[in-house]
């Protein structure tokens, strides 16, 4: 349901959802984050409205704290990473300072 909402609607119910998908996302289980969720997110990643781009670098947060380290390194760093050459400055700030977040807090 969620993949279906995320596709298609417009930027603020797209922005707004991607927001609030902490609560959801602590109670789906691994297998729908990683079958789901993840490439849905990484989709957005490419997004042309730039909000909801930067809406997916700011979640990227709270989903780490539910993924395992492998599952972060195998189908989400590069995407992030990437997202630090995009044309817009608050995307590249913000995934410059999830990344500093991340590295800090998640991977140590």
């Amino acid at each position: 349901m969620i993949s279906i909402l995320l596709k298609g609607n417009s930027t603020e119910v797209v922005v707004s959802l991607i927001s609030n998908l902490g609560s959801v996302v602590e109670k789906v289980g691994n297998n729908a984050i990683n079958e789901k969720l993840i490439p849905t997110l990484t989709t957005l990643t490419s997004d042309k409205i730039w909000r909801v781009r930067l809406a997916v670098v700011e979640f990227v947060s709270t989903l780490v704290q539910h993924i395992d380290k492998e599952v972060f390194v195998a189908k989400l760093q590069d995407v992030i990473v990437n997202m630090l050459g995009d044309s817009v400055f608050a995307i590249r700030e913000e995934t410059t300072n999830s990344l500093i977040t991340l590295a800090k807090k998640h991977f140590d």
